[in-house]
């Protein structure tokens, strides 16, 4: 049966840093909750000192402060990210009434660390889902060997992730094809997608017509860092047209109209030809941010930029590589 994670208030955390503010986090949470949302991102563990006005937390026994009272049926999940792992043994044993699900972000160089905490978390408790980072850095032969290493942890979710916004749906289909096929039966499959090219709600639309036991990521009116996400009142709609299911989108108009609104006329969020041209070269999204707070080159010069980097220059971000090439276009 597919399922909506809606992770507004961990992902649109990369546009206010966090900051929601306590009323908002718990009014967002509530609606999420009305809406008929299956389950809720409330924020990341970081290992930080806790302040109430933002999403993340110094232990999963802060935020189960943010969830209460839980809402029957609702899965409420946090985000570790892979390369700082949020230390092991700060992590209390899952509690009835608290955080019922951990995701970790996977780079491909940590497969092994990740296995391992996986392991740790599932010994306390929680559901585990696992986020491998960019997609499109695997093949589909090292796509479906990564999914087989997790076939005996006994994690809860596998998930496709297209961290640059650089794939369409026929190349997010395969690899959903992969994982389909290699993972066992017992874990649900997974897609997050970021809206470079436009391209997350078709991409969600085609999942849907080849399986319907899939869990898809969104946020409220797309929040989330640079090009943003896939936009839950869209898929949820969709979903009640097409799929019969029953969400509300009443509470998330709401909470679009009562918070979200203010943080996207601050900050801003979403497609951009600038974002859609680092899809185009599968590049770092770290340029295009240092070339629009650094430079005033028009949309052509960008291109023809990102034109002479090789492919490996594209991925791994050099702040001394894009100032190079931005005054060699300048000249």
């Amino acid at each position: 049966m597919v399922k909506l994670l809606d992770c507004t208030l961990r992902d649109g955390g990369y546009v206010n840093d966090w900051n929601f503010g306590k009323e908002a986090i718990h009014s967002i949470k509530e609606n999420l909750e009305k809406a008929d949302i299956e389950i809720i991102e409330v924020g990341f563990l970081k290992d930080v000192e806790y302040n109430p006005d933002k999403t993340l937390f110094p232990g999963t026994e802060w935020a189960d402060y943010v969830i209460f009272p839980k809402k029957k049926g609702v899965t409420y999940c946090l985000m570790v990210d892979a390369p700082t792992p949020f230390p092991i043994e700060k992590i209390v044993k899952r509690q009835e009434n608290g955080i019922d699900a951990i995701r970790i972000i996977m780079w491909k160089e940590l497969v092994d660390e990740c296995i391992a905490y996986s392991k740790e978390l599932i010994k306390k408790g929680y559901q585990v889902f696992i986020q491998p980072v960019r997609v499109n850095q695997y093949t589909f032969t090292e796509f479906a060997d990564l999914a087989k290493c997790f076939n005996n942890v006994g994690i809860t979710a596998f998930y496709i992730v297209d961290s640059w916004g650089t794939q369409d749906s026929f190349r997010i289909l395969s690899y959903v094809e992969q994982a389909i096929f290699y993972l066992d039966k017992k874990i649900s499959i997974g897609y997050h997608g970021h809206n470079n090219g436009q391209q997350t709600l078709s991409c969600a639309e085609e999942l849907l017509r080849f399986t319907e036991d899939i869990i898809l990521d969104c946020s409220i009116f797309g929040m989330g860092r640079n090009a943003g996400n896939l936009n839950t009142e869209l898929i949820m709609t969709h979903l009640n047209q097409k799929y019969n299911k029953q969400y509300d989108l009443r509470p998330i108009l709401n909470s679009y109209s009562t918070d979200v609104t203010r943080y996207y006329n601050e900050f801003g969020w979403g497609y951009s030809m600038e974002h859609f041209i680092t899809s185009v070269f599968n590049c770092n999204t770290k340029y295009i941010d240092y070339i629009i707070g650094n430079s005033t080159l028009p949309m052509d010069k960008i291109y023809e930029l990102f034109e002479k980097m090789t492919a490996k220059q594209r991925i791994d971000y050099s702040e001394n590589l894009i100032k190079e090439l931005i005054n060699d276009t300048r000249a």
